[in-house]
């Protein structure tokens, strides 16, 4: 069965985010959160966790991103909150020590994945949370280029032409000779097509 854990993004005044340190091992800093139990909300889940283990309360805001670790069977849907009051808190066997830290502070022992959490939390614009589906390359044959597209046009127009013209010369019949050419364009004609040409028979 696909387990669900959900995660905060808190951050105080100076864009500082809030990380807890665990009191069991690894002993590693992380985000507060955790899994969803059943019958609960992701929600209702984030909410209760962040207070137990930082003592702040929180509302849910915006949707950070949703990690899926597929051979674990895993979901992880990260937000960012926001913080509303910090109450008293003090250690426990679950969270030894609880901070907020700048973007260019954070511990060394942070989780590949936490850390990447983190950054998606910092990037405001949320530009790193597209992902690419397939990458872009170029197709052996371009689908509508310009120039194909106008090669076509060329051969299409010519075509159309050449119809035309014959169209016209069948139906027209005031330019048939070398005669009625000259009187047209007022200049000689130097060659002209035979109407006919005789077939000389082989003997």
């Amino acid at each position: 069965m696909t387990t669900v854990g959900v995660f905060a993004a808190i951050f105080d005044e100076d864009r500082r985010i809030l990380c807890v340190r665990r009191a069991y091992p690894p002993y590693n800093w992380t985000l507060p959160g955790g899994r969803v139990e059943e019958n609960e909300s992701p929600i209702e889940e984030l909410v209760r966790e962040v207070a137990e283990e930082t003592g702040c309360d929180v509302d849910s805001g915006e949707l950070v991103g949703v990690y899926a670790a597929p051979f674990k069977d895993d979901l992880v849907l990260f937000f960012e909150c926001i913080l509303r009051s910090r109450g008293v808190w003090r250690p426990d066997a679950e969270i030894a020590e609880v901070s907020f830290m700048p973007a260019d502070g954070l511990p060394p022992d942070l989780t590949s994945r936490t850390r990447a959490r983190i950054s998606d939390a910092f990037d405001q614009k949320r530009i790193v949370n597209v992902s690419i589906a397939q990458a872009a390359s170029v197709p052996a044959f371009p689908s509508n280029p310009a120039s194909l597209v106008l090669s076509i046009a060329a051969v299409l127009g010519c075509l159309m032409g050449l119809g035309a013209a014959f169209v016209h010369e069948q139906i027209d019949s005031s330019m048939a000779s070398p005669d009625q050419v000259e009187a047209y364009l007022n200049m000689p004609v130097l060659a002209a097509m035979p109407d006919e040409i005789p077939l000389r028979r082989l003997t």
